[in-house]
């Protein structure tokens, strides 16, 4: 299992780590702990993150 960081699922989407965050906490995505202050994610939270930003992308052009 591969746990990945907002910075790491920010990089796989090509989008800023910011914009991560923000997903992630409208989502009420829990991470499944904490390395560190770094919180963790499971592998499929970037396929969740990429929906809700590309939701949001097709409500701000109309």
């Amino acid at each position: 299992m591969t746990l990945l960081t907002t910075g790491a699922i920010a990089e796989r989407l090509n989008v800023d780590r910011d914009l991560v965050s923000y997903a992630v906490r409208k989502l009420a995505i829990k991470p499944l702990g904490v390395a560190g202050q770094v919180r963790v994610f499971p592998e499929n939270t970037p396929s969740a993150v990429k929906k809700f930003l590309d939701k949001k992308r097709e409500k701000a052009k109309t």
